[in-house]
């Protein structure tokens, strides 16, 4: 790659990246900066580019020249190809942090996704919409993230729930990524899906998931009575039973748990392996 070649790439990279054009150029001549410093060892570099014209000036201080800065010709440059390279890796990576800052508000909510792929472990790549309007990201759900019921289970094309729990940069090789991981075992999943389907929400609502064991059954505390049509959405999304119980405070609601355990208790014994629905969940 020639001299030429390589400002007709700067050019392109400027128009190429959706980031601001500011944004560009600050990372083009800090990344040029960073690595003719290695070249330049005994100098300190600093890179400007004429957003104009893609005109490269490079200056290089040092104190053994008494303290002065000098400019080092463009025709002087080499290794174009590798910082070529450095630049593109650069602008990949402020892409990604870009993306990752505008996913970060969506995190720890729930969002509905399609299975587009299962690995050989049962993990799931899923592609979740964010608004209405945007463009689909893709959210990796590792199986451990997943009831143990649920494993193995899914198909490409299921629609589910999930919650996403953290959004991060990632380098897969050379390569810049963003990261998403999604959960189903989490006890914010059955909480939010009750608080989300509940139809005309009383004022003062509060739904909290206090125990869980996916898969199997969640403990609910809340303050009003929850719809049927709604525990019945959210047992059929989850496939686990749901535990309610109703009082305005924590007071209350472990009182109604401690009789209702003693009721059930005299009634009937627990079958071996399989809680009371007034047991402790853990």
């Amino acid at each position: 790659m020639g001299l030429q070649e390589f400002k007709t790439s700067l050019a392109e990279m400027i128009c190429m990246y959706q980031l601001p054009r500011a944004t560009i150029l600050d990372t083009i001549e800090k990344t040029m900066s960073e690595v003719l410093a290695s070249r330049y060892r005994s100098e300190e570099i600093q890179v400007r580019i004429d957003d104009a014209n893609q005109q490269v000036s490079i200056l290089a201080f040092s104190m053994l020249n008494g303290g002065t800065w000098r400019e080092i010709p463009e025709s002087r440059l080499s290794g174009i190809k590798n910082l070529h390279r450095h630049i593109q890796s650069a602008l990949e990576k402020a892409c990604v942090v870009r993306e990752v800052k505008k996913i970060r508000p969506y995190c720890n909510q729930i969002h509905q996704g399609t299975v587009t792929q299962i690995t050989r472990d049962g993990s799931l790549y899923v592609e979740i919409e964010l608004l209405p309007g945007q463009p689909a990201v893709t959210g990796f759900c590792p199986s451990h993230n997943l009831a143990a019921s649920e494993r193995g289970r899914f198909f490409c094309g299921d629609k589910r729930y999930f919650y996403l729990s953290s959004c991060a940069p990632v380098m897969v090789g050379r390569v810049a990524r963003t990261r998403l991981i999604l959960d189903r075992r989490t006890k914010k999943l059955p909480q939010m899906l009750l608080t989300q389907w509940f139809e005309n929400p009383p004022q003062g609502l509060r739904i909290t998931c206090r125990a869980r064991r996916p898969g199997l059954r969640s403990e609910i505390w809340t303050t009003h009575k929850i719809p049927r049509n709604t525990l019945e959405a959210v047992r059929a999304e989850l496939s686990e039973q749901l535990f309610v119980l109703i009082g305005k405070n924590g007071v209350e609601i472990r009182d109604v748990r401690k009789k209702l355990f003693r009721r059930r208790r005299k009634a009937k014994p627990a079958e071996p392996g399989y809680p009371m629905p007034g047991d402790p969940l853990g």
